[in-house]
């Protein structure tokens, strides 16, 4: 049976849900286990920038604050945290990076035989085409109708699948 780890950027994959008009705060742990399926799930790593106050406004940020801790209670979900800056616009920090180098220090350490990698965002074609020379293969969650091109990940990818509503299960507090 294929070991499997899921990398979700988790801001990138909540503004897909968000043009999707699915719900932006699920249940991280459900996704993981309706995309690993029948193979074995070794982990789920949410990549995501912690919640700025001044970025977001106080509702927002109790909001997300609050959708972080429910995550950080799912014992087979690991929560990795960027951070936030602004320069001329808000920008994230350390979220693509920590994705390429879990990836490949995973790969590398045989932690899994497929990544399952969730993002639209085209900094992880390297890590992408690291992974597969190391022997491992890498699925590519896709959401159609969605703004951003994906065609450099899709070309990378061993496969892409396309993510559906009902792996997306509403935290019911939020």
């Amino acid at each position: 049976m294929a070991r499997v780890v899921i990398f979700i950027d988790g801001m990138n994959a909540r503004c897909r849900l968000e043009e999707k008009h699915w719900c932006e705060y699920y249940d991280v742990s459900h996704f993981g286990n309706a995309i690993a399926g029948p193979r074995e799930l070794v982990m789920i790593r949410l990549y995501i920038a912690t919640p700025n106050r001044q970025h977001l406004g106080e509702k927002e940020y109790s909001k997300q604050r609050s959708y972080l801790q429910q995550i950080e209670s799912q014992k087979d979900v690991q929560l990795i945290t960027g951070y936030m800056r602004q320069r001329i616009r808000w920008i994230e920090k350390r979220v693509d990076s920590a994705i390429a180098a879990d990836m490949v220090y995973l790969a590398c350490k045989d932690y899994f035989d497929q990544a399952i990698v969730v993002s639209a965002d085209a900094d992880l074609v390297p890590p992408i085409e690291r992974t597969i020379e190391l022997g491992k293969r890498v699925e590519l969650v896709v959401f159609r109708g969605t703004q951003p091109k994906i065609y450099d990940l899709e070309r990378v990818a061993s496969w892409t699948r396309r993510a559906r509503p009902s792996y997306f299960k509403p935290y019911p507090s939020n």
